[in-house]
Formats: C-alpha cells, sequence, structure tokens
C-alpha cells in the first residue's frame, strides 16, 4: 500500500530495439537543484534522485526521452501539546510531467506546508500536521489531525479531522488524530497510514506512535515517514520526516524527493 510506480522498460530490451533500428541511446532529462542529488539501479533501469530538505528551485534544462518525473511529499510535522501528540505532516505521492522550467520546493518546517509548484503545473501542497490538543482542548485540524488534549470528569476532548486531500496525478495521505473516551487520558496524533490512538484503546501507552508510511525513491531503501505524535516522545521531531511529536516538543520537517529515469 502508498508505492507508486511508473511504467518501466526493461534497458536490455531498449538497447536491443535500438540497436535494430539505430536509434540513438535513451536522452535522459537534465535537471539540477537539491541538497542530494544520486542515482541507483532499479527494476534494469538506472534512476535519478534529488532530495531537498530545505527551500530550494528544480531547474529543469532538458526534457529528453521521457519528461515523468515521480515525486514524494511531506509536511511538516504537529507540535505535542501538555500530553497530546501532534499529527503528522500531509504525504503526497505521485508524478508530474515536467517541462523546461524553474520548479520552487517549498519544504515546511515544524507545523508547515510542503510544495512543488512552477509554470504550467497545478501546484502540489502538503499541508502541516495538526498540533494537539492543550489540556482541555480539542486538537488541531491538519494533514494528519492532532490528538485531543487531557479531560476530566467535566470535559471530553476530540481529536483533530485530516485535511490533506490528492492532487491530480497523485494520492494524499493523512488520518484524524485520536480521542478521549471515558473522559479522561489524551489522544496520539494521526499518522500517514492510520488514524491516532483512542484514549480507551487497549494498546495505549505514552510512547505509542500512529504508524506512517515506507518509501524508497532515493537510493532505493526504504524509510519510514509522517508518523503520528505519541503523548510524550521527549525531543523535537527528527528532521525531513514530517513526523509529529508528543508533549511541548516540535514536529519533524517535511522533504521532497524528485526521481526520474536517466538510463
Amino acid at each position: 500500500m502508498g508505492r507508486y510506480s511508473p511504467r518501466t522498460v526493461s534497458s536490455r530490451i531498449v538497447a536491443t530495439w535500438d540497436k535494430a533500428a539505430g536509434l540513438p541511446p535513451y536522452s535522459p532529462l537534465v535537471a539540477t537543484g537539491g541538497a542530494t542529488v544520486g542515482t541507483y539501479t532499479l527494476q534494469n533501469n538506472v534512476w535519478k534522485y534529488h532530495k531537498f530538505t530545505s527551500t530550494s528551485t528544480f531547474v529543469v534544462s532538458s526534457l529528453g526521452g521521457s519528461a515523468l518525473v515521480d515525486y514524494l511529499l511531506v509536511a511538516g510535522g504537529g507540535a505535542g501539546l501538555n500530553g497530546s501528540g501532534g499529527g503528522a505532516g500531509g504525504l503526497v505521492r505521485g508524478a508530474f510531467t515536467a517541462t523546461a522550467v524553474t520548479y520552487t520546493i517549498t519544504i515546511g518546517g515544524a507545523g508547515g506546508l510542503s510544495s512543488i509548484a512552477g509554470s504550467g503545473l497545478t501546484t502540489i501542497t502538503a499541508l502541516a500536521g495538526g498540533n494537539g490538543g492543550n489540556i482541555y482542548a480539542n486538537g488541531a485540524n491538519g494533514g494528519s489531525g492532532g490528538g485531543s488534549g487531557g479531560g476530566n470528569a467535566a470535559v471530553q476532548t476530540y481529536g483533530g479531522d485530516k485535511t490533506q486531500t490528492s492532487p491530480a496525478g497523485g494520492r494524499g495521505y493523512g488520518n484524524a488524530g485520536g480521542t478521549i473516551h471515558g473522559y479522561t487520558g489524551s489522544g496520539t496524533g494521526g499518522g500517514a497510514a492510520a488514524a491516532g490512538i483512542n484514549s480507551n484503546n487497549p494498546a495505549f501507552s505514552y510512547t505509542l506512535y500512529s504508524q506512517g508510511l515506507y518509501f524508497d525513491l532515493d537510493n532505493g531503501t526504504e524509510t519510514l515517514y509522517a508518523t503520528g505524535g505519541p503523548n510524550s516522545s521527549g525531543a523535537n521531531g527528527t528532521a525531513n520526516t514530517g513526523n509529529g511529536v508528543g508533549s511541548n516538543y516540535l514536529g519533524g520537517s517535511g522533504i521532497c524527493i524528485l526521481r526520474y529515469r536517466s538510463s
């Protein structure tokens, strides 16, 4: 679940076609930008990736044989407040057809949105994770909703709703925050793969987080993104994960990874 791959063709077959038909070698898209740029081999094709960990630009100078760009975009995760968990940053996965323009890649910090924008492209946006509720307060809405704040016998609070949507050519992931049941405890933030955990869940604990999703656009190695915050995390969220966090800490910043066929 959650993985999207463009149609691929065996490089061995392409080489045979080229030799038989006298065609030139595959011509890749040419682009620059990103904190890290690299290549790896997957399904007999070489893929090039650009990893953006802060706001920057992706400059396409030549379209080559294919202009299809695969992307992963994650917003900043929400903060926890006084025992509640922050929601994960919204996560969007898909592909777009590039043109020879400069794209602005915005990377959200804690509680900030991330986006891909450029001429001819409908802006792709990942929405920031919702903050957890303060004492006796509901969790905030967000890419994934924040968890409910602490309650008592007179006050019941609720997790925030998820606001992440799916753009054309992609899919958005987010879930609601957890809620208090029985008027005690608090809820965890929603994650990319699952809703926040309610206080009456038998599995509830103050260090349990909501599930995120694994993706492997860079180096072909799966990495976990957009987990919902537990009630108590003891530290700020890990940078460039979009993870929500627990009590009185800041969520992890977002990330964008772009990938396209190189040969």
